[in-house]
């Protein structure tokens, strides 16, 4: 299928994702296009028709597709422009916010391994003072039964 025109409905519901205004995304795409950093000649947006025109009415198959693609990437190039410092910042954000998780994380399974060993020691000493008790107690029946 080729597209001579896009409806700007479709158009934005394609640039929903990137959380900005329809208003903001269509200045930028107008100064891209002006700039020459999109690499689209004879691109319209009519507002009346509520498209945005390639061209004239009869162009080649191939001619269009490039358009397009270029449009894409164009655009694409936009976005990025647009966006990495706020979803880097935010990546740093949740890597530092992880980051917090496990290091509380590790605290707390180290206290409790420490509260583990103290418990275990206790039973230890406890177990062994059984032990003595038990062999104190096995002595004096011995010595009692001489």
């Amino acid at each position: 299928t080729i597209y001579y025109s896009v409806k700007l409905d479709n158009f934005k519901s394609l640039l929903e994702e990137l959380d900005m205004p329809y208003l903001e995304i269509e200045k930028t795409v107008v100064k891209a296009i002006k700039a020459r950093q999109v690499q689209i000649q004879n691109v319209r947006i009519d507002h009346r028709a509520g498209c945005i025109r390639f061209g004239e009415d009869v162009m080649e198959e191939h001619r269009t597709r490039k358009l397009l693609s270029d449009m894409a990437v164009g655009l694409s190039k936009v976005c990025k422009d647009l966006e990495p410092d706020d979803a880097e910042q935010k990546r740093a954000m949740e890597r530092d916010v992880l980051v917090q998780q496990v290091l509380g994380e590790v605290s707390r399974q180290h206290e409790l391994i420490l509260a583990r060993k103290v418990t275990i020691e206790k039973r230890k000493e406890k177990f062994e003072e059984m032990q003595n008790q038990k062999i104190i107690a096995e002595q004096k029946r011995q010595q009692e039964a001489e």
